[in-house]
C-alpha cells in the first residue's frame, strides 16, 4: 500500500533518513539503496513510498519517490 509523508530526517553521509506520515505513530526508516527518484533526498521533501516491516525492527520504506507538493 502506498503511504505518503515527509522527510523529517536525512543524512547522506550514512545513506540513511526517516518520513513523519500522517499514516503512522512512528517515523519511518528508509536507506538511499531504496531512493527511486533523479531528485537528491532532503530534509523537507513530500515522499511516497511502500512500507514494509523489518523483524524486531520496525518498519521501513521502500521504493521511495518524491511527490509534487
Amino acid at each position: 500500500m502506498k503511504k505518503s509523508g515527509t522527510i523529517v530526517r536525512f543524512d547522506l553521509t550514512r545513506g540513511f533518513g526517516f518520513i513523519r506520515s500522517p499514516a503512522s505513530s512512528a517515523d519511518t526508516f528508509f536507506h538511499l539503496r531504496d531512493w527511486r527518484d533523479a531528485l537528491a533526498p532532503r530534509t523537507g521533501l513530500d515522499v511516497a513510498f511502500d512500507e514494509i516491516h523489518v523483524g524486531g525492527k520496525g518498519s521501513r520504506a521502500i521504493a521511495v519517490h518524491a511527490v509534487a507538493s
